[in-house]
């Protein structure tokens, strides 16, 4: 929970005008970049807890357009070959958005 904690903006009262650099950095890449982080340490955590080793896993879906039934078993297919080559004994998957892996 740290990471998120921490995600708030530093702008200063003295700051009334920040910079445009400052002003790209907004809120929620922040906090995008504090729930990476948060995970990786959870991952960590729990991967010396369990004795499991964890891996980050992008499923590449965003702007995949799906219009037939067998679309989706193709899909599915695609998701579950991807998952099982990746699931080893003493492994665990998290399923990360695409744009962090």
């Amino acid at each position: 929970m740290r990471p998120i904690q921490q995600a708030s903006s530093d702008t200063t009262a003295d700051a009334i005008y920040p910079s445009l650099l400052k002003l790209k950095d907004t809120a929620a890449i922040k906090i995008k970049s504090a729930e990476a982080t948060a995970n990786s340490i959870l991952d960590h955590v729990l991967s010396e807890e369990t004795q499991e080793e964890i891996i980050q896993l992008s499923l590449n879906l965003s702007g995949r357009e799906i219009s037939t039934p067998e679309d989706v078993e193709v899909l599915v297919s695609q998701i579950k070959e991807r998952l099982l080559a990746q699931l080893k004994a003493n492994t665990r998957i998290r399923i990360i958005p695409d744009n962090l892996n």
